[in-house]
């Protein structure tokens, strides 16, 4: 099927285009899960300004609502299904990884790769939501646990008293580097301290780079400062920018 455009991932900036743009937009995300950005990093952010696009508005008012940023108990996993439901009745397909994107007559050419095999897509243009080695400035891993944390800088989180804590990175570090990392700051916490959740995906920060000039649009979602953010830029994205 030809689409108008192909997104990268399912990120909250995507969801903010295809709320925009409906069935004239594809999200293909690697990933079964989408909103992992801000939901699986445990990246609460900071309580926006009150956004000037409809979608974001309606997210704002219910994320508020949640308590989902910083205020008494932030906590993400609040999120997740008022997230979600923007995603509702939209062209989502999770577990897909593109691994080509090619430049054709008339648009791009992806193709992607699940369970079943190679598949192939058309659009007049692709949107690249995700976030790149090479655009990556720092990075840490967030873990959830039972107070107290002693000298360990703590966020309160969540409605039970949960804290959440941040284990800095290397950029260089990989998963099983990350984890020993991790056990190494829960050493320091007091021993009635216990480890509840441990993020499965990194907190980014990234840091201003040259975009490569092959006719794909960016607007990685990890670099806004909360989901709402991260949603609104996506909407603006979808109106403002011309086919």
């Amino acid at each position: 099927m030809q689409y108008d455009w192909i997104i990268l991932g399912a990120t909250f900036t995507a969801a903010g285009m295809a709320s925009v743009w409906g069935d004239r937009a594809l999200i293909l995300e690697s990933r079964p899960q989408a909103g992992y950005e801000f939901i699986s990093a445990m990246k609460y952010g900071t309580m926006p300004a009150e956004p000037g696009t409809p979608g974001a508005k309606a997210l704002y008012d219910v994320f508020a609502e949640k308590g989902v940023f910083d205020g008494e108990i932030p906590c993400l996993f609040s999120a997740a299904a008022p997230f979600y439901e923007r995603l509702r009745g939209k062209n989502v397909l999770l577990n897909l990884t593109p691994v080509e994107v090619e430049r054709v007559e008339g648009g791009f050419r992806v193709t992607a790769h699940g369970v079943s095999g190679f598949r192939e897509f058309s659009a007049r243009r692709v949107v690249d939501t995700r976030v790149h080695p090479w655009q990556i400035a720092s990075k840490r891993l967030n873990l959830l646990i039972a107070p107290p944390a002693g000298e360990v800088p703590a966020v309160k989180y969540g409605p039970d008293g949960d804290l959440l804590i941040s284990c800095p990175l290397a950029l260089t570090d990989d998963w099983p580097t990350a984890r020993q990392k991790a056990a190494e700051l829960l050493k320091k916490l007091p021993p009635e301290a216990r480890l509840l959740i441990t993020a499965d995906e990194f907190e980014y920060s990234l840091q201003p780079v040259p975009l490569p000039d092959n006719g794909i649009d960016r607007l990685p979602s990890v670099g806004f400062a909360n989901p709402v953010e991260a949603f609104e830029a996506g909407e603006r994205f979808a109106k403002e920018v011309a086919l």
